[in-house]
């Protein structure tokens, strides 16, 4: 039984890993490419956010192939993912990282300066960047806790403008996807 997520995709990774998972403007990726570049992401991420589990992780990135195996590399290391629009501005960002307090941020060289103004401790995962070979090692502690996974636990935050001008997160769970 498929239990979260993570699970779905690697049961259609199995099943159709010669097919575009995503197209991207001019480029495409297969559901077997995807998942290589996912499990490099997140080897890097355990390693980036001090193996940080069942936390916020943000993605300051453009809507781009590149974004989706960010999300999904948040979901193989067992936390949960936050997409951030590039076009918010510093302050928007602040606040958002005081409400939510992701552990770390997934964003390219483009954006990464962006992080000086927001919070320069926060820990980067820059995508574009020489990220080293996927960490082997790594991948049995993920598989231990991508059995720990089930379906009420949290995939995704969404942020909103709030009523009254405060960013506020709304959480989404595994069985929703």
């Amino acid at each position: 039984m498929r239990i979260n997520f993570y699970r779905e995709f690697k049961n259609t990774v199995q099943n159709n890993a010669g097919k575009i998972a995503v197209y991207d403007g001019e480029r495409s990726i297969s559901f077997g490419d995807l998942n290589l570049l996912e499990t490099k992401y997140a080897s890097a991420l355990f390693n980036v956010s001090k193996q940080a589990y069942d936390k916020p992780v943000g993605v300051f990135l453009p809507k781009c192939i590149e974004s989706i195996a960010a999300d999904l590399a948040i979901i193989h290391t067992g936390n949960i993912y936050m997409n951030l629009d590039v076009k918010y501005p510093v302050e928007r960002l602040r606040n958002i990282f005081n409400v939510i307090q992701p552990v770390c941020i997934i964003t390219n060289q483009k954006y990464a300066g962006i992080f000086n103004e927001v919070d320069s401790n926060m820990p980067l995962l820059i995508v574009d960047a020489d990220l080293d070979k996927t960490d082997n090692s790594v991948l049995s502690i993920l598989e231990d806790r991508l059995l720990k996974r089930i379906d009420t636990d949290l995939l995704c935050i969404i942020n909103t403008s709030g009523s009254t001008g405060t960013p506020k997160g709304v959480a989404l769970v595994h069985r929703g996807f």
